[in-house]
């Protein structure tokens, strides 16, 4: 079966500058992913490095696909949605574009993605 592994991440928010996001900013784009990417994920982990939030996925839709890039630009909104509502450092900033457009490429978020052969164990 073939796999895809697809990390998108965006910095929407943080506390005190370039520190981190909020608790409550985390928890709402996981919850964004968990509520709305049932149908569309395998798996997903929400991270962050710094003031930017990642989130990873594993689906089978392959690189590129509209639905998983909108899933994510969609976790974003609402994340700098919470984001503007804390008052938090540069809320929204990674956030370049008003509508999604297909996929997150040029709208700020950086993406990676790679597609793989899962093997038998």
């Amino acid at each position: 079966m073939n796999i895809t592994l697809s990390v998108i991440k965006a910095d929407i928010g943080s506390i005190g500058g370039h520190i981190r996001p909020s608790q409550r900013l985390i928890d709402s784009v996981r919850d964004y992913i968990v509520e709305h990417g049932k149908t569309l994920l395998i798996d997903h982990y929400i991270s962050h490095t710094g003031d930017n939030i990642a989130i990873l996925m594993t689906h089978t839709r392959g690189s590129g696909d509209e639905q998983i890039h909108q899933l994510a630009w969609q976790a974003f909104v609402t994340g700098t949605e919470v984001a503007k509502s804390q008052g938090l450092y540069g809320a929204g900033q990674d956030l370049l574009k008003d509508a999604f457009s297909g996929n997150v490429r040029g709208m700020g978020p950086a993406v990676a993605e790679m597609q793989f052969n899962e093997r038998p164990n």
